[in-house]
């Protein structure tokens, strides 16, 4: 009987696949090293097929649906690994509403709470952003992270 491959055994097998490669391994943190890469790839593959499940079909598909692919648009998205600029997809009707990565958000959850870490170990906002600049490359703002803490504070005394 065939077992069914589970995401853990394919995920074993993409990195077996890498590393069987040759690729650079020595890079993988750097600036734009290949797990910055990575999170490009899957967060851009994850919103086309958002998209394809929107629209009904996938992008080499014929439709004769009114509302077609209309392109992409850039974004900068802020996560644990830095900064990515991804390629977010568009649909004519302009009524795709992405999930992972919804519109106007910038930042991939994660980083809220890291932020919320350091404001609890007692780090003032802007050593956070200082912080914030050094580890992920990231320009936030004081007033965002001040959002931030302020957002969760209230959340947790209720």
């Amino acid at each position: 009987m065939k077992r069914k491959e589970t995401v853990k055994d394919g995920i074993s097998k993409a990195i077996d696949v890498l590393i069987e490669s040759g690729v650079d391994l020595s890079r993988l943190f750097d600036q734009d090293g290949l797990l910055k890469q990575l999170s490009k790839r899957l967060v851009e593959k994850a919103l086309q097929s958002e998209m394809d499940d929107h629209l009904g079909y996938n992008k080499y598909a014929r439709s004769d649906s009114e509302n077609v692919r209309n392109g992409l648009s850039s974004k900068q998205v802020i996560t644990d690994n830095g900064v990515i600029s991804v390629e977010v997809p568009r649909d004519r009707a302009s009524i795709f509403e992405p999930i992972l990565l919804p519109k106007r958000q910038t930042r991939i959850p994660g980083l809220d709470d890291k932020i919320l870490s350091l404001y609890a170990k007692g780090m003032s906002l802007s050593d956070i952003q200082i912080q914030i600049q050094e580890l992920y490359g990231a320009e936030v703002s004081e007033s965002l992270i001040s959002n931030i803490t302020d957002s969760e504070v209230v959340a947790i005394e209720f």
